[in-house]
C-alpha cells in the first residue's frame, strides 16, 4: 500500500519549529517523578525571561517585538495552508520533550473534520518521527467523553502524552469533562488542570467565541500556540510565511480559474422575477438575486423599480451593466438595459444547463490531466462540493446521473484509452449512514472513509478519481493529488473561496508517497461560473481580511498558453557546447583547519558576556494536606517562595549537548571550552550557556564553510531529459522574443520564440528585472543563444539545493564564444541579499570556478548591461 513520506529537512519548517523551541531557551529539563500522582509540566523560567526570549525570537524573524505579554503567553504563528502546520506543531511537540521533558500536550480543534484530519496525521507520522528521534515513546489519542481513564493515564503517565479535543467537549460547563465522577474521584478537568498542559489551538480563529475562551483558561495552560493561516487577532508572533512567500517558493501548487461563463453575456447572470405589482403612481419588481454581504454572498429578495442599477441595489459587482429599463405589468417581464428580458416566474439562467456545463469542464480536464500523470505514476483525483446530499446519494439523484453522462461521453469520444472505466465505479459520494440534512459537521461517520483512506485514494488500483462531498468537508480535510475543484452552485459564499482552494493546495505525490516539485504538474484548477474578475477580486478581499496579505497569483485557465521544445533547439551548436559544460554534475566538500575553526569559535564564543546569561530561579510552592483519598490528595497552599540555584544544580555534559548540536568532534569542542574565557558562565545557567555557544559555533563553521568550500565532479551528468518536450505558462509570464535564439517556441499560429519567468508580488506581477534580462538578451546581437534553467537543474550548497536563472552564450569581438550563467535580482550587492542565498550563490561561484571554469558565473545581477 501507498505509504506517505516525510522530507525531515525542509527550511521553513524548520524555523517554525525553532520559533517555539527558542522562546523556551534556558529551561531547565525537570526529571519525570510522581508528584500527587500527577506528572505536570513544570516552567523554570521566569516571566521576564520568557518575555526576553520571546522578543529574541521575533527580531530574528524580522517580527515586531512584544512588549510584554499577558499569562499565560500566547504565541502566534502565521502558515499558508497545504504547507505542513500539522507536521510543524506535531513535530515542535516532540522537539520540546526531547529538549525540555515538556510532556502533556492538549491540541484543541473547532471541528470534528480537523479533528480526525490530526488523527490521521499522527497516525501516519509516527514511524517517520520514531525514526527521526530514536525511537521515542508517545501516545495519541482524541478525548473521548465515554472513555475517561484516558484523562487519568494523560495526567499520570510519564511518556509524552498528546490529547486532540474539539471545543464543543469542553466548552460549556455542563459539559462531561466538568462534571465529577465517582470512578475517578474528580473532575476530569481537574485531572488536566494540574498537568499544566501546553495548548496547541488549530484555527483559533474559530474559537474565539466566549464559551471557548472560557474553557481553554479551564484547561490551566502553561502556554498557548496558536497555529494558522487565517489569524483574526495576533497575539505575541513569532513566525510569519505569507500566501505569496508560499507560492513563490514552490510550496503550494498554482492556482488557476476555468470560469463556465462569458463575463459579457447577461444570460449568465442569474435574477429571478417573482413578481410584479404597481406602487403608487409607479411599477415594482420583485427580483431575487445575489446580495454581497459582510462575509458572503447570499440569494436574497429585493425590490426595484425603473431606472435602478442592479449593482448598486445588490451591492455587487457581478451584476454591473443591470439597469432596469422597462417593467411590463401587462406581459409580466422586466427589461434590462442590456437587452436581457426576464418573465414572472422565471429565472434569467438555465441552472441545469450551467451545472452541466461545470460537470463537463471538470471531466475534461481531469482526463486531461490523468493522461499526462498516470505515466508518471501520479494518480489525478477531483472534488465536487455539492450543497444537497440528495441531489448526488440516491441511486438515480440528477447529479450522479449527469456526472456519469458527461463521464461516459467524454471517454467515448477524446479519452478512449479509459473507456474501459465504469463511469459508476470512478466517483464516491463517500457519506455513510447520511440523513437527510443541509449540515453533516456534526456527523463524525460522514468523514470517517475520507479519513482513513487518504493512502488509498492515492492509489492509482483504486478506481476512485472523482469525489463528491457535502460543503461541511471545506476544512480539516485535503490530499495532495487534488488538482480540480468545482462547487456545483450557481453562485455562494457558503464555502469561501479560499477554503474552496485550501482542500487542494499540497504538492502531490507519486505511488512511491514522494513529494513532486515540478511546477508543470503542481496546478489546481478551480472550475467557477463566476466571471474571473470577480472570482480573483473576492479572494484578494478574503485573502486581505483574514490575512492581512494579498492573494498568491490565481491565473484564468483561457490564458494558460503552451511551449514546445524546438526540433533543432537541442542540436544547436552554441547551445551544446554551452550545454556540454553545464550538464556536469559535482558535490561540495567543506575543507577546514581545525585550528581555525578552533580559533575563530573561541573569538565567536567568547563575545558571550553576563548579559547574556539568566540566573535560574527555582519557584517552591508548600502545600498543606486538607484531604487524603486513596487516589487523590488534596491541599491548599501555605508558602510560596523563589531562589536562584546557581551551582547547586546537577549540570549537564555540554561536550554532549554541543556535540549533538554541532556535528564536531569531542576533542575538537574540548579544545574550544579550555580556550574560552568566560565558562564560569557555564555555572549560571548551564543549558542557556551551552545554546549560545553552539550557535556560535554553527556561525563559525556556516561562514568558513561557504569560504572553504570546493567541489568535486560525479560521473552521473544531467541529461536533456531535463527540458520537458512542452511546458505551460500564462500569458504575463512569457516574454516572446523577436530572435530565434532559445529552447522553446509558442505553438499558435504566430509561433514565436519565448521564455517563461517568474512571478513578483509587484504590481505587474512578475519579477522586472528578469524582463528586462530577456527582453534585453533578445536585442543583443551578440548573444547567440540563451534559456532559463530548469528548476530540476540545482546545484547542491551547504544551504540546500540552488538553481541559477539564465544560461547565455555570448560571441565577443574575435568571433569567441563566452558562457555566462547569471541570477538576476533587483540588486547587485550580494550582501543585501539574505545569508541563505548568499552561501548559494558563494557556493556556486566556487563551483563554477572549479569545475567549468570556462563558465562565467554573474550573480547577483540586475540588468542584462552587468554581464559585461
Amino acid at each position: 500500500m501507498l505509504k506517505l513520506k516525510f522530507n525531515p529537512n525542509l527550511d521553513y519548517q524548520q524555523d517554525a519549529i525553532k520559533a517555539v523551541t527558542d522562546i523556551f531557551e534556558g529551561q531547565v529539563k525537570v526529571e519525570k517523578k510522581h508528584i500527587f500522582q500527577v506528572i505536570p509540566n513544570k516552567l523554570t523560567l521566569e516571566k521576564d525571561t520568557l518575555l526576553t526570549n520571546l522578543q529574541t525570537v521575533q527580531e530574528n524573524n524580522h517580527l515586531a517585538k512584544s512588549p510584554d505579554f499577558s499569562v499565560p503567553l500566547n504565541v502566534t504563528l502565521e502558515m499558508e495552508t497545504g504547507t505542513g502546520k500539522t507536521y510543524v506543531y506535531l513535530r515542535t511537540i516532540l522537539e520540546l520533550y526531547q529538549k525540555y521533558g515538556l510532556s502533556k500536550f492538549i491540541i484543541v480543534v473547532p471541528t470534528v473534520a480537523i479533528k480526525e484530519g490530526i488523527m490521521k496525521s499522527l497516525a501516519i507520522t509516527k514511524d517517520h518521527f520514531k525514526g527521526l528521534y530514536n525511537n521515542l515513546s508517545y501516545e495519541y489519542y482524541e478525548y473521548v467523553s465515554t472513555k475517561l481513564m484516558t484523562v487519568r493515564m494523560f495526567a499520570q503517565s510519564s511518556h509524552l502524552q498528546i490529547m486532540v479535543i474539539t471545543k464543543d467537549a469542553f466548552n460549556k460547563d455542563k459539559n462531561i469533562i466538568h462534571n465529577n465522577h465517582d470512578r475517578m474521584g474528580d473532575k476530569p478537568i481537574s485531572l488536566i488542570q494540574k498537568t499544566n498542559p501546553i495548548v496547541i489551538l488549530d484555527e483559533p480563529q474559530k474559537m474565539g467565541g466566549e464559551a471557548t475562551q472560557w474553557g481553554i483558561k479551564e484547561l490551566n495552560p502553561l502556554i498557548v500556540l496558536r497555529y494558522s493561516a487565517t489569524h483574526r487577532d495576533i497575539e505575541n508572533l513569532v513566525y510569519k510565511l505569507t500566501p505569496f512567500d508560499a507560492y513563490a517558493k514552490g510550496l503550494v501548487k498554482k492556482i488557476e480559474l476555468a470560469t463556465v461563463v462569458e463575463e459579457s453575456d447577461p444570460n449568465t447572470k442569474k435574477i429571478i422575477l417573482e413578481n410584479i405589482y404597481s406602487s403608487g403612481s409607479s411599477l415594482k419588481a420583485k427580483l431575487k438575486v445575489f446580495i454581497k454581504q459582510a462575509t458572503s454572498v447570499q440569494l436574497k429578495t429585493i425590490t426595484v423599480g425603473s431606472g435602478d442599477n442592479l449593482a448598486t441595489k445588490s451591492k455587487n459587482p457581478y451584476y454591473d451593466g443591470f439597469t432596469v429599463s422597462e417593467i411590463n405589468l401587462g406581459n409580466n417581464y422586466i427589461l434590462f438595459s442590456n437587452g436581457l428580458k426576464v418573465h414572472v416566474g422565471q429565472s434569467s439562467v438555465n441552472e441545469d444547463e450551467i451545472v452541466r456545463m461545470m460537470v463537463r469542464e471538470i471531466v475534461l480536464e481531469h482526463l486531461e490531466k490523468k493522461r499526462k500523470f498516470n505515466p508518471l505514476g501520479i494518480k489525478t483525483l477531483s472534488l465536487f462540493f455539492i450543497h444537497r446530499v440528495d441531489d448526488y446519494l440516491p441511486a438515480d439523484g440528477w447529479l450522479r446521473k449527469m456526472f456519469e453522462e458527461e463521464y461516459q461521453k467524454a471517454t467515448s469520444t477524446n479519452y478512449q484509452e479509459f473507456k474501459t472505466a465504469r463511469p459508476d465505479k470512478v466517483h464516491s459520494g463517500y457519506f455513510s449512514e447520511m440523513k437527510k440534512t443541509s449540515s453533516i459537521e456534526n456527523d463524525e461517520k460522514a468523514y470517517e472513509l475520507i479519513m482513513k483512506d487518504k493512502e488509498k485514494l492515492l492509489s492509482l488500483d483504486n478506481p476512485v478519481e472523482f469525489i463528491f462531498s457535502h460543503s461541511a468537508l471545506r476544512e480539516g480535510w485535503d490530499n495532495p493529488n487534488i488538482f480540480n475543484i468545482c462547487t456545483l452552485a450557481y453562485s455562494t459564499s457558503d464555502i469561501k473561496k479560499r477554503q474552496e482552494i485550501g482542500r487542494g493546495l499540497r504538492l502531490v505525490v507519486n505511488q512511491q508517497g514522494d513529494r513532486i516539485y515540478d511546477r508543470d504538474i503542481n496546478v489546481l484548477t478551480v472550475v467557477t461560473n463566476e466571471s474571473y474578475q470577480n472570482y480573483v477580486s473576492e479572494l484578494q478581499t478574503e485573502f486581505r481580511d483574514e490575512a492581512g496579505e494579498s492573494a498568491p497569483p490565481v491565473e484564468h485557465k483561457k490564458k494558460r498558453v503552451s511551449l514546445t521544445l524546438k526540433d533543432d533547439a537541442l542540436a544547436n551548436k552554441s547551445f551544446q557546447s554551452l550545454w556540454k559544460l553545464l550538464a556536469k554534475r559535482a558535490k561540495f566538500v567543506v575543507s577546514m583547519q581545525e585550528e581555525e575553526i578552533i580559533s575563530k569559535c573561541v573569538d565567536e564564543i567568547n563575545k558571550i558576556d553576563e548579559s547574556n546569561i539568566r540566573e535560574i530561579r527555582v519557584h517552591i510552592t508548600k502545600t498543606g494536606i486538607d484531604t487524603l483519598l486513596l487516589d487523590d490528595i488534596r491541599g491548599n497552599i501555605v508558602s510560596d517562595r523563589s531562589y536562584e540555584i546557581g551551582a547547586t544544580k546537577q549540570l549537564p555534559n555540554i561536550i554532549a549537548l554541543l556535540q549533538a548540536d554541532t556535528k564536531l568532534t569531542k576533542k575538537t569542542l574540548l579544545a574550544i571550552l579550555q580556550k574560552v574565557n568566560n565558562f564560569d558562565l557555564f555555572f549560571k545557567n548551564s543549558y542557556q550557556y551551552a545554546s549560545l555557544v553552539s550557535y556560535a559555533i554553527k556561525t563559525v563553521i556556516s561562514d568558513l564553510a561557504s569560504k572553504g568550500i570546493s567541489y568535486v565532479e560525479i560521473s552521473d551528468d544531467y541529461g536533456l531529459s531535463l527540458f520537458n518536450k512542452e511546458v505551460q505558462t500564462y500569458e504575463k509570464y512569457l516574454v516572446k522574443l523577436e530572435s530565434a535564439k532559445t529552447l522553446y517556441k509558442t505553438t499558435n499560429n504566430g509561433q514565436k520564440d519565448a521564455v517563461i519567468i517568474d512571478p513578483s508580488p509587484s504590481l505587474e506581477g512578475v519579477s522586472q528585472p528578469e524582463k528586462r534580462f530577456a527582453e534585453n538578451a533578445d536585442r543583443n546581437d551578440t548573444v547567440k543563444f540563451f534559456f532559463k534553467l530548469p528548476d530540476t537543474y540545482s546545484i547542491a550548497t551547504p544551504a540546500g539545493q540552488y538553481t541559477p536563472d539564465w544560461a547565455v552564450v555570448v560571441e565577443n569581438g574575435d568571433h569567441n564564444q563566452v558562457y555566462f550563467v547569471a541570477e538576476t535580482k533587483d540588486t547587485n550587492n550580494i550582501s543585501s541579499l539574505r545569508q541563505e542565498e548568499q552561501i548559494k550563490i558563494l557556493s556556486a561561484r566556487a563551483m563554477f570556478k572549479e569545475i567549468m571554469p570556462e563558465v562565467v558565473f554573474k550573480a547577483p545581477v540586475s540588468e542584462f548591461s552587468d554581464l559585461s
